[in-house]
């Protein structure tokens, strides 16, 4: 048995305001705004020319030069609610034994890796191994747009203090990822016990069922499972700040009959 869905939404309008902030942080939040999908993930974007260039502090005066520059207002990214759900169901016999399984999929999904921004902020983060690395960012100088050509040491300005750090009052660009995934959701062997080892006994019939629940899953994201939430189960979706991380599951059913 295959499923499958595709989501598409769009705010027309809200009343009394053109925005509505569902909850998160300052520069990581959810937002229901007009004219954008819902769900919609907010923060703070580097600063980029028209021509979709990142823009490069080159004002020598300026603790921050070299390095690209962030812009004052919040602005939106991508969306936590999946593009396409997928659901693929089947179930196999043979003989006494029965297998069944069932796998699910999330495509165009995004999140906000909070866990990933901060422990970068703490310096924590594999990622920050190459600190004091020297390195040209890609983009242009602030003053005349010319290609940016003005090494910059990564080291603690950048990621602790400056807009490299993963705080989300800082950066958040950097930390939205694709969180689609591939999942075993469940699997399920079952036995029905040949009625001759039941003989001399006053049963009639014995089934044995080994389930388990999210067995494996597949992502490119990289924080903790992409299917936990931080709020819950609220409207609050695709912000994962050290969530905790879902469970895996088995039970054994044992149906007898007299």
């Amino acid at each position: 048995t295959i499923n499958a869905s595709k989501n598409e939404n769009m705010v027309e309008s809200l009343r009394l305001t053109p925005e509505y902030t569902i909850g998160g942080f300052q520069g990581a939040s959810i937002r229901v705004v007009e004219g954008s999908p819902y769900g919609s993930i907010y923060g703070f974007a580097w600063k980029r020319d028209a021509q979709g260039r990142r823009i490069i502090n080159d004002d020598t005066m300026s603790a921050s030069y070299g390095f690209p520059l962030r812009n004052e207002f919040e602005s939106g990214f991508d969306n936590y609610n999946p593009e396409w759900i997928l659901g693929l169901g089947n179930q196999l016999q043979v003989g006494p034994f029965s297998l069944a399984v069932q796998l699910e999929a999330r495509f165009g999904v995004y999140m906000w890796n909070g866990t990933r921004a901060v422990m970068t902020q703490f310096g924590t983060h594999k990622q920050t191994e190459d600190r004091d690395r020297v390195q040209v960012f890609d983009g242009v100088k602030a003053s005349n747009g010319q290609p940016n050509d003005i090494p910059a040491t990564l080291g603690e300005f950048w990621y602790a203090f400056g807009a490299g750090s993963g705080s989300p009052a800082f950066n958040t660009e950097d930390y939205i990822e694709d969180a689609s995934w591939v999942r075993l959701r469940t699997a399920s062997l079952s036995w029905e016990v040949p009625r001759t080892f039941l003989t001399g006994t006053p049963l009639r019939r014995v089934n044995i069922t080994l389930t388990g629940t999210n067995l494996w899953y597949s992502t490119k994201y990289t924080g903790v499972d992409p299917e936990t939430s931080l709020a819950g189960a609220t409207n609050i979706q695709g912000l994962e700040y050290f969530n905790s991380p879902s469970t895996r599951g088995y039970t054994v059913a044992i149906s007898v009959g007299l």
